[in-house]
This record gives C-alpha cells, sequence and structure tokens, in this order.
C-alpha cells in the first residue's frame, strides 16, 4: 500500500481522536521527538567474561589501610581487608572511593597504570571475608583479592572449618597420641583413623578401612567426600545435564521466572548449604528474586569431617528472544502488531491497515484497510502461523484487528468501523467477529455489535475476553453525554452470546472516551477513560473506572486517578488488572520539565476489602522527551512489563521503543522493583517496540508494528 504516512488515516474522521499525540493508535508511529543521547546508567559494569572496569592511578598499591597517613596525590590502592574498597591518596590520608559491586573485587598489581573492579571468580562465590578458611588450593586463589583467615596444618593433620572456624585435627589414617597425630596400626582407637561413616577391620594383621557409603567418593582411608544425588529447577534450564561428578553448571532462567526455585537431594549423612544457608537434605529452596543479568549460586554438601563437594551454579535471567514473527504476506504499513494477545499456546496477532479482500487471497489487495488478524501457535520455542483470519464480508477502512483478545479456543477480533448494516459509511459503528477453534481450524461462529448502534462509536477498540466473558469498549458512544463512552458486557451460554449490560460511568463527563481500554479478571472489569476530566477542569487528566459483578450486575466500584491529575496526561490509556491489583498506564504524564513531549508515568493500585488506593509510581528510569513510558501495559502473577514505544538511546534510534520488567515479592502488598530495561537486539528506528505487549505463564510477546516497514513481534522468555 501507499500511504505516505500512518497518520494520514485521519481521512476516517474516528481518526481525529486517535491523532491527539504521538502516542496515538497509529499516530504516535510517526511522531518526531528530540533525544537526550546521554548514559542511562552510572558506572559501568562489566560485561560477563570481561577482566573488569579499569580505572586510572598513578603508582598502585596492592592494599593500604585507610587509617594510615600518605603523601603522594592520586595514589591509588585496595583497601586491606576491605576486598571490594578502592582507595585513593587526597595527599594527606586515603579516602574510600566507590565501592566496587558485590560480585566484583578491588584488584590492584603493583607496577600497574591502573587498579580495576574485577569479577570475583566463579569458584570463590559465597566464601566472606574475616572467616578462617583452610590453606587448600581453592583458598589460596580467592585469598588474592579476598583477604581472609587462612590456616595451614602440618602433613600429618587435616584442615576442617567448624562453625566459620578452621581446626587443625589428624587426617585420615592417623590418631591421635600424646597431642600428635600418628600413623594408626590397628582399630583399637578412634576407629583407626578410618572415616567415621566406614568401618575398621583388621586383614592378615594389617588395618583395612572400609567403603565409602552410596552417594559418596573417595575412601574409608582418605576421607569420604559426599555429593549432591539429585538437582531438580523449576521452570529453569540447567546446562549440562545434572550428573554428581560434573560441579560447574550454567541456569538459563525465563524472563517471567522473578526466583530460581530447586530442589536437592544429598545422603542422609550430608548437609546442603546455598550460599552458606543450609537446607534439608532432600528439600526445596526458593532463591530471593533475582534482577536481570548473570548470578553465581554456590551449593556446598559436607559432612561433620569437614569434607565437602561445591557445586556452583550461573544463572542467566534475561529476556532470552526466541522468536521473531512476521505475517505470511507482508506488506508495507499493515501495522502487523498493532493489536496483541496471548492464550495459553496461542498469539492472535492484528493488522488492520492489510488490504486483502478475501481470507483465501492474501494478494488480492482490493480492499484497502479491510485489516485481517494472524493466529500463531507455539511449537517447542518456535511460532508458526496456524491461520490467516478475515471477516465474513471484508470492506475498505473496516479495520478488521483493531484490537483481539484471544481464550483457550476462542478469539474475538474487532473492527471499529465495519457496519452492522452492511459497507454504509454514516454507520460505521463497529463489530467485533467471534472465531472458535476446532483442531487447527477457525470458524466465524458469530458477529456483535452495540444493541443502541449509532455511527463512530468505535465498538471494540477496547476489548477483553476471559472464558464466556466477553467485555468490549465504544470510546465515542455518546448516549449518556457526547462521546462519554461506554462498555458492554456480552456472556456466552452454549452457542450464544447474551444481550450486553451497557456501562457507564456514574458521573459521566463529555470527551471522556471510557473503554478506550479495558481489562477483565473474574468479576473485576476496569475501564480507561484516558480524557475524563473529573479531577480537573482540564481535557485530557484521565481516569480508570472500576466495575464489580454485584447479584448478578455489574456496578461502578471506584474510579481512579493520578496522584496529581495534569491537562493532558491521558490517564487510562492502558490498563491491566489481575485479582486485587490493577496497573495503568499514563503515557503523557511528563516527568522532565520539558514540554516537548511526554515520557510518561505508569501507577499501580491495590484493593483492600471494596476500596482501591496507589501502591507505586513507575517511570523510566532515565526519563526523556517522546518515551511514552505506559503506551502499554501487562500483569502477571509477581511481574509486571510496561512499554515505552517511543524510547531511544540516541537521536539515529528514536520511536525505536523498549519495555521496562518489574518484579515483586510474593506478598501483593510488596513493592514493584524495576529488574530490567528489554530493547531488540538491534533497536530500530521508528518500530515503535512495547506499542502491545502479551503475557501469559512464562512467555512475553512484545509488538513493534512498524518494524520492517509491515510490522514484527518479538517473542521472549
Amino acid at each position: 500500500m501507499n500511504r505516505g504516512s500512518l497518520s494520514g488515516l485521519a481521512v476516517a474522521g474516528w481518526l481525529a481522536l486517535a491523532l491527539w499525540a504521538g502516542c496515538t493508535p497509529i499516530g504516535s508511529l510517526n511522531h518526531e521527538r528530540g533525544l537526550d543521547a546521554g548514559a542511562r546508567d552510572g558506572r559501568a559494569r562489566p560485561d560477563a567474561g570481561d577482566t573488569g572496569q579499569l580505572r586510572a592511578g598513578v603508582s598502585p598499591q596492592v592494599t593500604a589501610d585507610p587509617v594510615q597517613a600518605c603523601s603522594t596525590a592520586g595514589t591509588r590502592a585496595c583497601a586491606t581487608n576491605e576486598s571490594r574498597t578502592p582507595l585513593e591518596c587526597d595527599g594527606t590520608r586515603w579516602v574510600r572511593q566507590a565501592p566496587c559491586a558485590e560480585d566484583e573485587h578491588c584488584d590492584g598489581t603493583p607496577g600497574a597504570e591502573q587498579w580495576r573492579c574485577a569479577p570475583i571468580p566463579s569458584e570463590c562465590v559465597g566464601r566472606r571475608s574475616g572467616e578462617e578458611y583452610c590453606a587448600d588450593a581453592e583458598i589460596h586463589a580467592c585469598k588474592a583479592f579476598m583477604p581472609t583467615l587462612v590456616r595451614s596444618c602440618a602433613a600429618a593433620e587435616r584442615c576442617m572449618r567448624v562453625n566459620d572456624k578452621a581446626e587443625c585435627v589428624c587426617g585420615f589414617g592417623t590418631i591421635q597420641q600424646a597431642g600428635r597425630c600418628e600413623q594408626a596400626t590397628d582399630c583399637s582407637k578412634q576407629q583407626g583413623g578410618c572415616d567415621p561413616l566406614t568401618t575398621c577391620s583388621l586383614l592378615a594383621g594389617q588395618r583395612v578401612c572400609g567403603k565409602c557409603p552410596d552417594g559418596f567418593s573417595g575412601d574409608g582411608l582418605r576421607g569420604c567426600v559426599p555429593q549432591l544425588l539429585k538437582l531438580e529447577l523449576q521452570g529453569a534450564q540447567l546446562s549440562p545435564a545434572f550428573t554428581p561428578e560434573i560441579t560447574q553448571y550454567q541456569v538459563k532462567l525465563p524472563l517471567l521466572r522473578r526466583q530460581l526455585a530447586l530442589k536437592a537431594s544429598a545422603p542422609q549423612q550430608a548437609r546442603i548449604e546455598i550460599d552458606g544457608t543450609a537446607i534439608p537434605v532432600d528439600g526445596a529452596w526458593s532463591s530471593r528474586v533475582l534482577p536481570l543479568g548473570q548470578h553465581m549460586l554456590a551449593l556446598t554438601v559436607s559432612t561433620e569431617s569437614g569434607l565437602n563437594s561445591r557445586y556452583d551454579l550461573m544463572i542467566e535471567r534475561a529476556g532470552a528472544e526466541l522468536d521473531n514473527v512476521r505475517p505470511s504476506q507482508p506488506d508495507a504499513e499493515d501495522a502487523f502488531g498493532y493489536s496483541l494477545a496471548l492464550s495459553e499456546d496461542t498469539m492472535v496477532v492484528g493488522a488492520l491497515y492489510e488490504d486483502s479482500a478475501s481470507s483465501g487471497d492474501e494478494l488480492n489487495n482490493s480492499a484497502s484497510d479491510s485489516g485481517a488478524a494472524y493466529v500463531f501457535v507455539r511449537k517447542g520455542d518456535r511460532w508458526t502461523q496456524q491461520a490467516y483470519l478475515k471477516s465474513d464480508a471484508p470492506s475498505a477502512n473496516d479495520f478488521f484487528g483493531v484490537n483481539v483478545a484471544v481464550a483457550g479456543d476462542t478469539l474475538a477480533i474487532s473492527a471499529t468501523r465495519a457496519s452492522p448494516y452492511g459497507n454504509l459509511s454514516n454507520l460505521r459503528n463497529g463489530l467485533v467477529y467471534i472465531f472458535e477453534r476446532a483442531g487447527s481450524k477457525w470458524t466465524q461462529k458469530a458477529k456483535l455489535s452495540a444493541p443502541d448502534t449509532a455511527g463512530g462509536d468505535l465498538f471494540g477498540f477496547g476489548l477483553a475476553l476471559q472464558k464466556d466473558r466477553l467485555v468490549v469498549g465504544a470510546p465515542l458512544d455518546s448516549s449518556a453525554v457526547p462521546r462519554g463512552g461506554a462498555a458492554f458486557v456480552f456472556t456466552r451460554t452454549g452457542d450464544t452470546w447474551s444481550t450486553p449490560q451497557k456501562l457507564t460511568a456514574a458521573k459521566p463527563t463529555s470527551d471522556a472516551n471510557l473503554g478506550w481500554s479495558i481489562a477483565l479478571d473474574g468479576d473485576t472489569i476496569i475501564a480507561g477513560a484516558h480524557h475524563d476530566n473529573q479531577a480537573s477542569a482540564s481535557a485530557g487528566v484521565g481516569a480508570a473506572h472500576v466495575f464489580v459483578l454485584r447479584n448478578g450486575s455489574w456496578v461502578e466500584q471506584q474510579v481512579l486517578q493520578a496522584p496529581e491529575p495534569t491537562s493532558g496526561d491521558m490517564f487510562g490509556w492502558s490498563v491491566g488488572v489481575l485479582a486485587d491489583t490493577l496497573v495503568v498506564g499514563s503515557p503523557y504524564g511528563d516527568v522532565t520539565s520539558s514540554r516537548v513531549c511526554s515520557s510518561g508515568h505508569a501507577y499501580v493500585f491495590l484493593r483492600e476489602a471494596e476500596h482501591w488506593s496507589l501502591a507505586s509510581t513507575l517511570e523510566p528510569s532515565t526519563p526523556r522527551d517522546c518515551d511514552y513510558y505506559g503506551t502499554s501495559v501487562a500483569i502477571t502473577d509477581g511481574s509486571l512489563v510496561v512499554g515505552a514505544n517511543g524510547d531511544a538511546s540516541s537521536p539515529e534510534t528514536r520511536n525505536s521503543g523498549a519495555i521496562y520488567v518489574y518484579d515483586r515479592a510474593d506478598a501483593p502488598s510488596s513493592s514493584w522493583t524495576r529488574t530490567g530495561i528489554l530493547k531488540t537486539q538491534t533497536p530500530k528506528r521508528d518500530a515503535h517496540y512495547g506499542k502491545r505487549i502479551g503475557l501469559f505463564a512464562d512467555v512475553l510477546a512484545v509488538s513493534a508494528p512498524l518494524e520492517e516497514g509491515y510490522g514484527v513481534v518479538h517473542v521472549l522468555r
């Protein structure tokens, strides 16, 4: 198609509403912006495998005591007995600098012109400064950067740790005699020096130590070393496959798995510690919430004799991009990904500007902007197209696919300019088409419209489906007040969809546009009204209306607004709800002082009893003009994702887009913590990554409706 620019679609009168500003249905996809190209974060962190962040220095010392005087200004060193603390001399005394990160240490080399914060070797993670360790090869390797007390024992002795202290005891095969360790010759004392887990016997006058029990390596004379018997991870990939003899592993933790959950088994005579915390020998364990990135986990199996085996798990939690989904017949400016929905192993993607006149011929572009929807199914980590769907009577400018919703084998697709009475331009109120799947075939089963049809209501612009309940927004419905908006609740019984209950604001205001966005969970509906001005006489403040089901009818429970309502914030542009937590996007809320265009906000509310209250205010880590943070929102158990489809790190990648990932602890009242910011591997200018977000289980789908000209959906895990 040759549209020139997507905003050129304003020829359809209803799109005047959509072109208020840069984050509009498609108007945002052409919004010009200027960007601050400054760094997003503070001190750079070394990447995995890097040798560390280098810092220039003058005649560095290996270590220094910060209480001692120094004379040469600019000299740099690492603090004695403070493994993470770099120092710099101010000409009189040592001054502590910003400490290295928790997984780094201060590393200075004599004669070098620099010192650095270097990654701690994996075999040393979990060692704590100030404790006593035995002088084995592993501890000698760690001692270079982590000062600690290291005990060396005599030749006939061995070192063992007891309650974080190192002690010298008689080695296996020896017994204590008159304060000395002497070679044992029989079994009469101290079990002949054999490991306590074995037996001691005399064979032809010679002392013989028995075999170690199952689950231990070594022998009774040299000692029985405990091993893990089993290591199972929940929802994460362990590489290589576990065997007791392998002690180094890589763990891939999916993006939406906030914590690593595992079950470890060891012999009953042993004990298991994970990063110094004991767990049952056949018990389960869960980590804290892990930010995106790499994390080292040390799992140790030990016995009372002090022998142990250590297993290191390098955990990586990242938004691994599994697949890029494209339409079967891509065409320029189709806006593939303008709408997006996920349910189990099914993904539906809308392309409202697709031009085909028939579901049987994708190349027949004779119905401009009639629209289409594509169904994809997951096989392993790949998504393959299962269906290409059109309405039963496609006509130009229907915008079929402006929104989609899916639940199991039921799919709803809206066409906000389709007419219930055929292709009559003055009665293009909008329709929602219901498709059902049998096997792998999708069939249109119903066509729903508003019972009080009027031209241009945008019926279907907001859409949500859960089981047998469908909620449809009509943001330009004028039955109560001009363009106040409404939502319609349909219920399916058998194969029949009921006459809907119509929801409007208890105190409707003109141009509020209730129904612009819709979210549904159980008996709770959220209807965004991004131009509602109940909190202010100014336009574009916005609100989110909460409706609940009571005694068979839907009633308005509460109207939510931003804590500081401001004209043009458009609070309610996007909404999401899960149980007693809801999130509202306000992409025009400003964090920056400039009003060139907006950085955006998102707000999280919690419900207690019948009342909702503000719990968190979220914003970009480095707010910039035209980020449009809050364009899209999605929430699942313990994780929340916010789209910023205008985000960019430089003017060259403006409007490339990003998503922000947040986690919270298990308690619903816990605060949300940003754990990562994700972009495409190669951010593309004007792609608008983050325009729509789909979440289900451990799969995250993010659309970029102008990437490559026609649109791409990125699937992450």
